[in-house]
């Protein structure tokens, strides 16, 4: 336990792991617009059937 304080492990382990969540945030972030225009592009002809 002395050694997991002395290193800062958790501290350690929080960095990281919020850098990696971050990392993937930032790689798919034009995720959900990407789906909204491929949804609109499906549905835009039905549109004119209203």
């Amino acid at each position: 336990m002395a050694c997991k304080r002395e290193m800062n492990l958790v501290g350690v382990w929080a960095a990281v792991e919020g850098a990696y969540r971050e990392r993937l945030v930032e790689e798919h972030a034009q995720t959900p617009a990407l789906h909204r225009e491929q949804r609109d592009a499906r549905f835009e002809p039905a549109a004119g059937l209203g």
